[in-house]
C-alpha cells in the first residue's frame, strides 16, 4: 500500500513496524532472500545494491526512521544463510 499501512490479513504494515524497524536489519534480509507464507523469495531476482536500496527505502518510508542498508551487510546475510559453517564430511557407514 502506498501508505505503507498494509491490509489486514493480507500484507503486513511497513509503517511503524517494529520487524522493519528493529536496530538490526538481518531479519528483514533474511525474509528477501527466503521468502515467507505468501512472499516469494527474491534472492536471484535482485541485486545486493537493489536489496540494500529497497530495504533502506522501506526503514525511511512512511515515518519510520532507521538505519540504511549497505550491500556488504546484504552480501554478509547472503552468505550466512547461503554458506554452510561446517563442511559436512561421511564417516563411511551406512547408517
Amino acid at each position: 500500500q502506498a501508505d505503507g499501512q498494509g491490509i489486514p490479513n493480507a500484507y503486513p504494515a511497513l509503517a511503524s513496524n517494529a520487524f522493519v524497524l528493529a536496530e538490526d536489519p538481518s531479519g528483514v534480509l533474511r525474509v528477501i532472500f527466503t521468502g515467507r507464507a505468501g512472499m516469494p523469495h527474491f534472492r536471484d531476482a535482485l541485486s545486493s545494491q537493489e536489496i540494500a536500496a529497497i530495504v533502506s527505502y522501506v526503514r525511511n518510508s512512511w515515518g519510520n526512521e532507521a538505519s540504511t542498508v549497505s550491500a556488504e551487510q546484504v552480501r554478509t546475510i547472503e552468505e550466512e544463510i547461503y554458506s554452510p559453517s561446517e563442511p559436512m564430511e561421511h564417516d563411511g557407514s551406512s547408517e
